[in-house]
């Protein structure tokens, strides 16, 4: 009778304790008809009954959740802060490669639909572990980047903040990207990026750009603070600098570390030849662990000021756009790649030679620079 008392108290005792290790768990989910795998690393001080955090971090193109795992390598940082980090893969494409489904023409198995998928995953892992659900985040790399701006805008429900990695938004989503509330953004992207280049292309939109529009949505509008990284490792042949764009009145930002002379797919801090000046697992997290999900449902730009239709009429236009009489001075407007293609002080501004696509149009109201999107038929 004792000793069965004793090897009850064992159980229970192993049963209330946290993980003795960290963990790796392999398992699938069906969405969509398709079983679509995942890994979840599980920290050691992990144990369940005290919700923790949990990050999704998307892998790049023709990548999975295997590589992303030990590529970019949150396991460390998840350790001393104690949070969940799942690896979801993408499903294959029409040419075989794995690729998560962003709207970019022609990548991506258009019949995936990885919103649903990835929300879906959210609910499994709250089912099966401790998961604080006011704390979920969003980072990826390359394709996995483009991946979490599709979060922001179609998800942000659910995620607290994202974080990208050379990645960016395709122009034709751009161009309809509506997100319903402010949400926290932070980009990482290397100027010497030859696939998704930071000053634009057909399949990507211009980083400045693009960081120009979250700022826009989460009203950041205060001047950056802009902060040259140490040059720590001078033989990785880049340098960085950070720019951070804050809001008046609440705490939320949208950051950008730019990398001088930095490559594609260059996670840094973690590899040979990446840069050594910061450590980019650290630096998400730690702007990751400053939010939570609703605390800026109501922080968006003051009503009407930003929206491109209070800047100018008619949108989508085609001929001439008929300028607010609320903005003053002039009105510039810029193409997809960050490049002045306008500039005029006129009330009706003629855009008939300008090409169909996406443009970007920034005036002046009360002494301050308001910026819309403009879509050239």
């Amino acid at each position: 009778m004792k000793q069965v008392f004793w090897l009850l108290v064992v159980l229970l005792s192993i049963q209330a304790s946290p993980a003795l290790a960290q963990t790796t768990v392999v398992d699938s989910i069906m969405s969509d008809g398709v079983w679509r795998p995942y890994r979840v690393y599980i920290p050691s001080k992990y144990h369940r009954g005290s919700a923790r955090p949990l990050l999704v971090h998307l892998h790049a193109f023709t990548s999975n959740g295997l590589s992303a795992q030990y590529y970019e390598n949150y396991m460390p940082v998840a350790d001393t802060a104690n949070f969940l980090v799942a690896y979801p893969d993408a499903t294959l494409d029409g040419n075989g490669l794995r690729a998560w489904n962003t709207g970019w023409p022609g990548v991506g198995n258009p019949a995936t639909d990885d919103v649903k998928f990835l929300s879906a995953l959210i609910d499994t892992l709250a089912a099966r572990y401790s998961i604080d659900l006011t704390r979920v985040y969003a980072s990826g790399l390359s394709l996995g980047g483009f991946m979490c701006y599709q979060l922001a805008w179609k998800l942000s429900n659910r995620i607290a903040a994202i974080a990208s990695v050379s990645g960016s938004m395709h122009p034709s989503q751009f161009a309809v990207c509506t997100p319903p509330r402010a949400i926290p953004v932070m980009e990482i992207h290397g100027t010497a990026d030859k696939l998704i280049s930071y000053d634009g292309t057909m399949y990507n939109v211009n980083a400045d750009t693009l960081m120009k529009f979250w700022v826009e949505n989460d009203n950041c509008l205060l001047p950056p603070s802009i902060t040259n990284l140490p040059d720590v490792d001078p033989k990785d042949g880049s340098t960085v600098v950070h720019y951070v764009w804050s809001a008046e009145v609440e705490s939320i930002t949208c950051e950008i570390y730019k990398v001088i002379n930095g490559p594609h797919v260059d996670w840094p801090g973690k590899h040979s030849g990446a840069n050594r000046d910061f450590d980019a697992s650290t630096a998400i997290w730690q702007f990751f662990s400053r939010y939570t999900l609703g605390q800026f449902q109501a922080v968006k730009p003051e009503p009407g000021a930003s929206r491109t239709e209070s800047i100018f009429y008619p949108n989508p236009c085609t001929q001439t756009i008929h300028r607010s009489s609320a903005f003053q001075g002039g009105v510039k407007i810029f193409d997809a790649l960050g490049r002045d293609v306008v500039s005029s002080h006129a009330q009706d501004i003629n855009v008939a030679s300008l090409p169909p696509g996406l443009y970007i149009v920034r005036a002046e109201i009360h002494g301050q620079l308001r910026t819309g999107k403009m879509l050239k038929q």
